[in-house]
């Protein structure tokens, strides 16, 4: 049976969220820079943000993986991000 690859859409933003929360949670870098405290929420709510402010509207996200280009995305989206990474991180 071949996999299904498709193009992910904002619909697809929870479930990608919590895979990528679920694959992370007990990753070195994340468990230092994520706050023990409510981790797994934090990193479901960071993911979230990620791929709703960064990944779709400049990346590519397909069901099973996300590309990241290596420029592209404008400053005032790491502007936007950066508030909520640090509350999500962090108590």
């Amino acid at each position: 049976m071949t996999p299904e690859v498709r193009l992910a859409g904002p619909e697809d933003v929870p479930a990608a969220a919590a895979v990528l929360a679920e694959a992370f949670a007990d990753y070195a870098w994340t468990r230092w820079t994520v706050d023990a405290a409510d981790h797994e929420q934090r990193l479901l709510a960071l993911r979230r943000l990620f791929l709703e402010e960064v990944a779709l509207p400049f990346g590519r996200v397909d069901v099973g993986s996300v590309w990241m280009p290596g420029t592209g995305v404008p400053e005032d989206v790491w502007l936007r991000v950066g508030p909520g990474t640090a509350r999500d991180s962090r108590t």
